[in-house]
């Protein structure tokens, strides 16, 4: 048996929807993670232009929470200005 018939015997399984909608919800999360690291790519580049230490910073403010990376990158004068950790609560 291939792996495309045993995939498709467990299909219409209540196990088989089980693992389509967490697929599903995965691909929707990494979809949302790629919107946001664009987002806050296009910010950065349109404040402070294209620079090549650009990827790390955009990893780093993807991981802070919500609003706290675009507040950075909107009150930050320069790009040295930008925090390396996001502001304590």
């Amino acid at each position: 048996m291939t792996i495309q018939e045993i995939a498709a015997e467990f299909y219409d399984t209540e196990f088989g929807q089980e693992l389509v909608e967490q697929g599903r919800e995965q691909g929707r999360v990494q979809g949302r993670e790629q919107g946001r690291a664009q987002l806050l790519r296009e910010l950065l580049v349109a404040r402070f232009g294209d620079r090549p230490d650009l990827p790390e910073t955009v990893s780093r403010l993807a991981t802070w929470p919500d609003g706290t990376a675009i507040r950075a990158i909107t009150t930050a004068a320069t790009w040295n200005d930008l925090p390396k950790a996001p502001p304590q609560a």
